[in-house]
């Protein structure tokens, strides 16, 4: 053999030898593809929005490669890791893997970063409509059990489980009121898939004309029927009206558990599970959702903001009845980036197939602890830099108000005066304006069928629930340039470490956020929540004294007494029981008064004084234990006259007559309903407001009965 050629032949032989060395070291494709270092790729997996039907999600959405590549020949093969198939917000949970062309796995060829969105499962809309029946007033038990769909359908074989009829024996105009649940064929209760809304008829019991006939009549004209918007209607946790409860004698009603909360450190907290972003005259949209630039959620503001007030901050363990129900509640509440986050009122610290949640957090009211803010700042540029981003996305999603409602909330706030200049003492105005004028009632409301069921609570009727109260709250402070938006959950007292407290939709209520810049979200209690025109005491938290001794127990009465035009007030009766000190005594105001229909605390304010009137209250343990002052509504009666007319193509008015007014109260305006055609229809008239002298309404101190008659046109 040749030098020359010799020198060749060693040299491809080096080459292939340093190519084996190279391919053992790091891996050669069969393509003979060289991956000598890990290639960078960003994923980014859209979010999915599909309505429930029993089925799994399946991970067939979009993707994109927002920087980096693929090497020619490799693919990307995304799954989905969790079971998703109920109704809920979820974040996606993937497993990518990069394959070649071989099917071989190369993932670990690559640095893979991914952006996950989420995935919706929405529930299926139905609208129920119970049937309307006439019946004699014959002192016996009536009811219909009718029910219709009159939107939507249920999907597979589920099926609906109708309860919780009333029945009525008494005279009147009644609401057919009734509760739906779904199961499926093996009775799973899958009713959260479903967003059920109901539309009640009436059961009208009254006496019926010569010809004695009873039950259904299609001749009859109702009133337009109400419909119980369910996104109008309370906090997110209260079940819509009429489900999962049953009214005890006495007027209490009990609901269903939905967690329990147990205390690790004392402290009250309110546990968010929704929030709401533009109103739409009937009710709020979802809040718009928010990407985090620098990796800190916005709902940890005011946690690290509060980090050295101990006094604030609660945590413990909470424990739903199911994984169905904590996915309901909790995973919506997760509108940022991260998938285990914590936020101003919880941290998941539990997998997605547990049942408890670590909690913690800190509870703030703008109100009581404004001075807490005044000289905090973040813990780092992180923060700092976060809330700049954040801000701007506040100022463009949480100062809508439809043109129209904005007019008439400038008005109002002009008519009252209500805007200071001064956000604090702004809010305290509306407080005090909300405390003067209007009335706490968590059913039973009359706005549902204004076109602006805000500014009819503002102007008209004055009687809402916490949505009511929080939700003209945040329109107010809108029209005033302040962000501010609605927020809903659960509410904890807390108070007791290691006790546990079951929480039902009692719990639930809705309260107002206003933004502070540089601060962030703070929360607002705008209902007036020692009043309720319907005289139902709240449920009170089963918590213990644990057996402490007290040196003095100071007690009041409760007065009860029936609306008659005057208001009620304390009788400054008292009871003090144990021993003040030599020197000592007890200095004490009790002056409460109540207004209208409803109740409040029999709080006195006091002080122990000694000979010099220093105050040496705190030198005491003392137990208060008070009464309620309580104003029951008037019973008033509506009756229709009967009445025959010959028919001529005119309207024809029922007349009718009113008892049980007091003294300077009238009626201020009722509707009628008049009959035109042929037949015999039932004579209705309803009142819409009653008045008293001053020009106040005071329809709710009233418990209006209807006696309807009838109106024969032949």
């Amino acid at each position: 053999m040749k030098p020359k050629t010799k020198i060749l032949v060693l040299i491809v032989t080096v080459i292939a030898f340093c190519s084996i060395v190279v391919a053992t070291l790091f891996g050669l494709n069969t393509l003979g593809v060289l991956r000598l270092f890990e290639t960078p790729i960003s994923i980014k997996i859209e979010d999915y929005t599909t309505t429930y039907n029993a089925e799994k999600v399946e991970a067939n959405f979009p993707y994109q490669i927002t920087s980096g590549g693929l090497i020619s020949g490799d693919s990307i093969e995304v799954t989905t890791k969790e079971e998703i198939i109920n109704a809920g917000t979820y974040q996606n949970v993937f497993e990518v893997k990069i394959i070649d062309r071989n099917g071989q796995n190369v993932s670990s060829s690559y640095d893979i970063n991914i952006d996950m969105g989420e995935i919706e499962v929405s529930p299926i809309e139905i609208t129920l409509q119970s049937a309307t029946a006439v019946f004699p007033n014959d002192g016996e038990v009536h009811s219909d059990f009718g029910v219709s769909i009159i939107k939507g359908s249920l999907i597979n074989n589920d099926y609906f489980d109708f309860s919780n009829f009333k029945e009525f024996t008494v005279k009147g105009y009644h609401e057919n009121k009734f509760t739906a649940k779904v199961f499926t064929e093996e009775n799973e209760d899958v009713t959260f898939n479903y967003d059920i809304t109901y539309q009640y008829g009436y059961i009208i019991i009254t006496d019926l004309s010569e010809s004695g006939e009873s039950g259904p009549s299609s001749e009859i004209n109702y009133p337009e029927k109400v419909t119980s918007e369910s996104d109008i209607q309370g906090a997110p946790g209260a079940l819509k009206e009429g489900d999962g409860g049953e009214y005890k004698a006495g007027g209490e009603k009990t609901f269903e558990t939905i967690f329990n909360y147990t205390p690790t450190v004392a402290g009250s907290s309110f546990f968010k599970i929704s929030s709401d972003g533009d109103y739409t005259k009937k009710g709020w949209k979802t809040a718009p959702k928010y990407k985090s630039k620098y990796g800190v959620n916005p709902q940890e503001f005011i946690t690290d903001l509060l980090r050295n007030h101990k006094e604030r901050y609660f945590s413990g363990s909470l424990e739903y009845v199911s994984i169905t129900q904590r996915d309901m509640d909790i995973v919506p509440w997760h509108p940022i980036l991260k998938y285990k986050q914590v936020t101003d009122t919880y941290s998941i610290s539990s997998d997605l197939k547990s049942k408890t949640i670590n909690t913690e957090g800190y509870m703030f009211d703008y109100i009581k602890d404004y001075s807490l803010l005044e000289n905090t700042t973040f813990s780092s540029e992180d923060y700092v830099n976060e809330e700049k981003e954040y801000r701007k996305f506040v100022y463009d999603n949480y100062l809508q108000i439809p043109d129209s409602t904005k007019t008439s909330i400038n008005n109002y706030i002009n008519k009252y005066n209500l805007n200071t200049g001064n956000l604090l003492s702004t809010i305290n105005k509306i407080i005090a304006h909300f405390k003067t004028y209007f009335l706490y009632d968590y059913e039973g409301f009359k706005d549902y069928l204004e076109d602006d069921v805000l500014v009819s609570f503002l102007e008209k009727y004055k009687v809402g629930d916490c949505s009511r109260f929080s939700g003209s709250g945040v329109l107010m402070l809108r029209a005033m340039g302040y962000p501010a938006r609605r927020v809903g959950g659960y509410g904890v007292p807390g108070y007791a470490v290691g006790k546990t407290y079951s929480v039902n939709p009692w719990a639930g209520h809705a309260i107002a956020e206003v933004y502070i810049d540089g601060k962030g979200w703070v929360g607002i209690e705008f209902t007036v929540a020692d009043l309720a025109p319907t005289c139902v005491y709240p449920p009170s938290w089963d918590v213990s004294d644990n057996g402490e001794a007290y040196d003095l127990i100071l007690s009041t009465d409760d007065i009860v007494e029936e609306y008659n035009g005057s208001p009620v007030s304390s009788n400054q009766k008292y009871l003090l029981t144990g021993e003040l000190k030599d020197g000592d005594s007890l200095v004490i105001n009790n002056n409460n008064t109540l207004y209208n229909c409803g109740y409040i605390d029999n709080i006195p304010s006091y002080l122990i004084v000694d000979s010099n009137f220093n105050d040496v209250t705190s030198k005491y343990k003392i137990k208060e234990d008070f009464g309620k002052i309580v104003m029951n509504q008037k019973d008033l009666t509506l009756e229709t006259d009967n009445a025959t007319f010959s028919y001529d193509g005119n309207e024809h008015n029922p007349t009718y007559k009113i008892s049980g007014l007091v003294n300077g109260d009238k009626v201020d305006s009722v509707v009628i309903y008049p009959a035109k055609e042929l037949g015999t229809h039932l004579s209705v008239v309803i009142i819409n407001s009653i008045k008293n002298a001053s020009g106040e309404d005071v329809t709710a101190n009233y418990n209006i009965t209807y006696v309807f008659g009838h109106i024969r046109v032949e």
